[in-house]
Parts: structure tokens; sequence; C-alpha cells
């Protein structure tokens, strides 16, 4: 069958959608307004294998169609073949960002670039709960709360482009450490690209852009950290 990524399964029209998109033959039933198929032309899309955004939304495509109600890696994908947080609202609110912030164009890192300054450049500090090391699961409502208040710690800058980054196919991991000296509790983003992990601390870059200080704290090893990073 088709598929068709901007029409859900329960949206109030797929059954018409789908049954005047597909070429059949049927049988009317007597004193009754369906009717039965007797056959159907094979008409399921050829898609390639991987990842597609279609207007802000992540699919997973295997095997020539889009899969549904599966997980891909440590990503998600609901009933209609979307990506999902686990939050309806906020993978609204993801793919609203997406679809404002990138383009189909743009590469990989040219997505996780548009989207790590999206968090960075319009997201100010507001003193939060602390997490803990060993939480689970805090991501999604931190960043929910984040793009509603419009301010938040560094966890929350850190589950905001994390959940960006998943969003469009990346399978970014919040790390719950501490930073410098002092060891100060800290949360940032942590990536597997290409063999190599990354560090992407969107908090940290806010805080000294406000000092007049220019750090570019996106994409950069360990070992080439300007501060001390302990997990």
């Amino acid at each position: 069958m088709r598929v068709f990524p901007d029409v859900p399964k329960d949206h109030w029209a797929y059954a018409q959608i789908i049954e005047a998109t597909t070429t059949h033959e049927c049988m009317a039933l007597e004193n009754n307004p369906y009717e039965v198929w007797s056959s159907f032309v094979d008409e399921s899309p050829k898609i390639a294998d991987g990842f597609h955004s279609v207007d802000g939304w992540l699919y997973y495509a295997q095997g020539g169609q889009y899969v549904a109600s599966q997980t891909v890696g440590t990503l998600a994908f609901d009933a209609n073949g979307r990506y999902t947080s686990g939050d309806t609202a906020l993978d609204a609110k993801l793919a609203e960002i997406v679809r404002a912030q990138t383009t189909d164009a743009m590469s990989r890192d040219e997505k996780l670039r548009a989207l790590y300054d999206y968090v960075s450049r319009n997201f100010t500090y507001i003193k939060r709960d602390l997490v803990a090391k060993d939480a689970a699961g805090w991501q999604t409502a931190y960043a929910a709360s984040f793009f509603a208040d419009g301010r938040g710690n560094c966890f929350s800058f850190a589950a905001a482009f994390q959940q960006l980054a998943r969003a469009v196919g990346v399978e970014a991991e919040t790390v719950v450490g501490n930073l410098g000296g002092n060891r100060q509790a800290h949360g940032w983003v942590e990536i597997v690209l290409d063999g190599a992990t990354y560090v992407f601390d969107p908090e940290l870059e806010m805080v000294y852009r406000g000092r007049g200080r220019g750090y570019d704290l996106f994409k950069f090893e360990y070992a080439t950290a300007p501060f001390t990073y302990w997990k």
C-alpha cells in the first residue's frame, strides 16, 4: 500500500485516502455502504533504507517501507512511523524546530550545528534541580520545560539539544558529570560520529558568550576540551 507520512493511520480520512489512491477492483455489498476488494495493484513505495525527514518529522525506512512501533538503535518510532521522545507535545515541538532550523540540503553536521546554535543562542539560564548521575528518563521532562519556559540549567540545555539531535536521526546521549578543577555538577551531550566521541556543551557556551568570551563548544573531543570534563 502507499505510504503517506503526513497522513497518520489515526487521521479521520486515512481509509478514504488509501482507497482513493490505490488501483483496485471491488465488489459492492448489498444494503451496505462498504465494499470488498477482490484485487489491488501493489503500489508500495520503494524508499531508500535509512532516516528520512518529512516536514520536520523523522522516519526510518527498512526494506522499502517506513518502520512503525519499533526501536532503531536507541530511537523509538511510534505506530505512525514517526520518531517519538515519548511525549507527544514535545514531539510536535521538536518537529516544529527542526522544520524551522534545518533543510533537506544540509549535511548531518550542518543540521547538528543549526540545532546547537538554536539552543545555545535563544535560551537563558535559570536554576533548576540537579540531576543525579544514576537518574534515568529525565531528559524528556527537562527538554519540554526548557522549550516551554525559554530557560533552564545545564541539564536543560543538554536535554534540549539531545532531543533535537535525535529528532534528526543522531543518537545523542546526555552526560551527567562534573566540570573543572572544583568538579562542579554539570551536564552536556556526547555523540559518537564516524567512530569518534565528541562533546557538545550549549549551556557553557551560552554562559561564556554572556561574559564576552567566545568559546565554540560544538563538537570537540575530550582531549582538546578547553575545560576538564569528569564523567
